[in-house]
């Protein structure tokens, strides 16, 4: 088991105010040129499902995602990840680098339904440990990120987290859980082990925009 791996920590102020304003300035132009079509793009993959049908089970409402965003917004990102890399080793010791950003909106009704990443390697043999997002625009109400536990023996049972832990599994949809939900400031970083169960509540007003992306080492 790798006990990290269901941890969570936060790191205030991950990006500097100057740092959340270009970042916004840019993929603020970035969003207007870039649209996207529900179920064609998803960080979530499947062997057995496809994009659109992972997109159903995971965000039925829809929400602006997309990745290869601008290098100087990389860039941005990715210096405030060395920055605060020494805190967040002290809960997940083994992570290097983070791998391709991405940009997320949720407008209202918009949401993610609870789930479980899973620990998995990447191309180049890296093992994935955690999760990491940053909210650089907080909308009105709702929208917050959240964590789940759960002592259900389907959720983890001798040290192993079932398969399906997420809403394309009636078993998992049923499974009692427990709902901690977190007060998430702009520029604040919540980095959540990827064998956690997560999820972002329904935006009821405005819009949250987010930055997310997965460590590794």
């Amino acid at each position: 088991m790798i006990y990290e791996s269901f941890s969570i920590l936060s790191v205030e102020n991950f990006l500097h105010d100057s740092e959340l304003l270009t970042i916004n300035s840019i993929l603020s132009t970035f969003e207007k040129s870039n649209k996207v079509e529900f179920g064609k793009y998803s960080v979530h993959t499947s062997d057995k499902y496809s994009t659109k049908e992972l997109s159903l089970a995971f965000e039925p409402n829809g929400r602006y995602e997309i990745n290869n965003l601008p290098e100087n917004v990389e860039a941005i990102l990715n210096k405030a990840l060395r920055r605060n890399l020494n805190s967040i080793k002290q809960i997940f010791p083994k992570v290097k680098r983070a791998l391709p950003w991405n940009f997320l909106v949720y407008s209202e009704n918009q949401f993610c339904n609870s789930h479980v990443d899973y620990v998995y390697k990447t191309e180049t043999n890296e093992t994935v440990y955690c999760g990491i997002g940053v909210v650089i625009a907080s909308p009105i109400c709702g929208g917050e990120f959240y964590i789940e536990t759960s002592g259900s023996k389907n959720y983890i049972n001798d040290g192993k987290v079932g398969p399906n832990m997420n809403y394309t599994s009636e078993r998992f949809k049923e499974m009692k859980r427990t709902k901690w939900t977190a007060d998430q400031p702009k520029g604040t970083a919540v980095i959540y082990g990827t064998q956690t169960i997560h999820g972002t509540n329904p935006v009821i007003k405005g819009k949250c925009k987010k930055i997310i992306s997965w460590l590794s080492g």
